[in-house]
């Protein structure tokens, strides 16, 4: 008598493995596209070439003064959900923080700017959470915290950075710290995947929203510099992560010689990332020779 269950269950793992295969068919040593990854899911929509160096042929992905300001600012923050540590003390671990991330990045000036920007931010941030955030109807479950979930068979794995529960609903808050006050299309898109993983977890309602921080004084009336603003669920997110990891599958089935998949992803010249990072030119001119 057949067993439809674990005919169902055979196939499945069978087309994983065939999925695990192609994704990682250029594997070298620890470098695997997966499990898969919001930020990975953006590189490869936005700038097919960069995505080719960093995760597929495993090019280091070097560092910049405004990418650790943003994680001294989330260190600065949580010292005060974990240990409700006071505003100048949020402030001194995340400069401390940042000066430790940063002593081997160069140029001084972007590096005075963004370590500026560090103590509006975590007082702005700080000042929220404080004055403007409910934490009477609420547990703190944790920072950084890892979920995960599978669109179109690919494995991903995210991390939040904070998280609230009570008995109906689980509060998951994304921080975002930036020049302007905006929620782009990729923050959303990263946000529909954790709650898709969160929604698979939990029958509880999910309530997601982001906090953002520009760190600057309102110079008019109703200007937004920092605050939460709620998950808008507007576009098909998750439709849209299947279409982009199809259309990844689809090139790497096209060949199994790395240099052939290298015209695949060609670098378009115009791309900033071109021209003001010196060492993804570098790499650039190394793998595809212009």
């Amino acid at each position: 008598m057949i067993n439809i269950d674990k005919e169902i269950k055979d196939y499945e793992n069978y087309e994983q493995s065939k999925k695990e295969k192609l994704y990682n068919k250029f594997k070298v040593d620890d470098n695997s596209l997966l499990p898969f990854s919001a930020s990975r899911l953006k590189s490869f929509k936005n700038n097919k070439a960069k995505f080719f160096l960093d995760y597929i042929l495993g090019y280091p992905r070097v560092s910049s003064h405004a990418m650790e300001r943003g994680s001294a600012v989330e260190f600065g923050v949580d010292q005060f959900l974990l240990k409700r540590t006071s505003l100048e003390d949020c402030i001194t671990s995340a400069k401390n923080y940042y000066k430790s991330a940063t002593n081997f990045l160069d140029d001084a000036e972007e590096d005075k700017k963004q370590y500026e920007m560090i103590e509006p931010m975590v007082t702005q941030i700080w000042h929220l959470f404080v004055e403007g955030y409910n934490f009477t109807d609420r547990d703190f479950v944790g920072n950084q915290i890892t979920v995960n979930t599978s669109i179109n068979g690919v494995p991903f794995i995210g991390i939040v950075d904070y998280v609230f529960e009570n008995e109906d609903t689980i509060y998951v808050i994304d921080l975002k710290t930036k020049d302007k006050f905006m929620v782009t299309y990729d923050d959303k898109l990263q946000m529909a995947i954790y709650k898709k993983a969160f929604q698979e977890k939990s029958n509880k309602n999910i309530d997601c929203s982001f906090l953002v921080s520009t760190g600057k004084v309102p110079k008019k009336k109703n200007q937004k510099v920092c605050e939460f603003v709620p998950f808008e669920n507007e576009y098909d997110f998750i439709g849209e992560a299947e279409l982009q990891l199809k259309s990844l599958e689809h090139m790497l089935k096209l060949s199994n010689d790395i240099d052939d998949l290298k015209v695949l992803f060609a670098p378009q010249l115009d791309d900033w990332i071109w021209n003001k990072d010196k060492d993804a030119k570098k790499n650039r001119q190394e793998v595809w020779g212009i």
